[in-house]
């Protein structure tokens, strides 16, 4: 599971260049937790680098945005 959330905010790093592009480790890492938190700034979320319900959302739907 972790692996596939990884591989999202890679793909999202794409569009946005504030987050950085991520090694798919399967381990929420220092870098991992970097990259969620760029997401959540971009997203105008809590910068927390944890994966709430509201930041699994977001990163949802952007990246269902995004995949189109």
């Amino acid at each position: 599971m972790l692996k596939n959330f990884q591989l999202i905010l890679r793909e999202l790093s794409i569009i946005y260049d504030n987050i950085p592009e991520l090694e798919i480790s399967g381990v929420y890492n220092e870098e991992t937790e970097a990259a969620v938190k760029e997401f959540q700034k971009l997203s105008g979320l809590s910068p927390t680098g944890k994966v709430n319900l509201q930041t699994w959302n977001r990163l949802v739907r952007d990246f269902s945005n995004y995949a189109r």
